[in-house]
């Protein structure tokens, strides 16, 4: 057991200065343009329609196999709706942002918003 411990400090020992003369990683690509609304809705959609045909499916008896079957057809459609979430918080975010910037509607009664705000 110590030798091990050894040989492991010795190639840590060795790495330090390969790690220090190093080159640094190349910057980071610029993030892709975002998903339109409607291509998100759309692979929504397109989730929501292979989960309702496995859903169908379940009704029907069947063995194990087309049970394991079924379970890996959900795989693209959690993917894609694991991807929707992740496109659409941002931008959920920024709107509650803006929402509290803007503050509560005016009570009935009350002036109207100002023509900054309502424009």
């Amino acid at each position: 057991m110590r030798w091990r411990d050894l040989r492991l400090l010795a190639a840590l020992v060795a790495l330090v200065p390969a790690a220090a003369t190093a080159k640094p990683a190349a910057p980071v690509a610029a993030a892709p343009e975002p998903a339109s609304i409607a291509d998100v809705a759309g692979q929504i959609d397109a989730a929501e329609d292979q989960i309702d045909a496995v859903t169908a499916a379940n009704a029907k008896p069947g063995d194990d196999a087309a049970l394991t079957a079924r379970i890996a057809a959900l795989q693209p459609s959690d993917a894609a709706l694991d991807a929707a979430v992740a496109t659409l918080t941002p931008r959920l975010a920024t709107i509650d942002a803006r929402l509290a910037e803007l503050g509560p509607v005016p009570a009935a009664g009350q002036p109207g918003e100002t023509a900054e705000i309502a424009g």
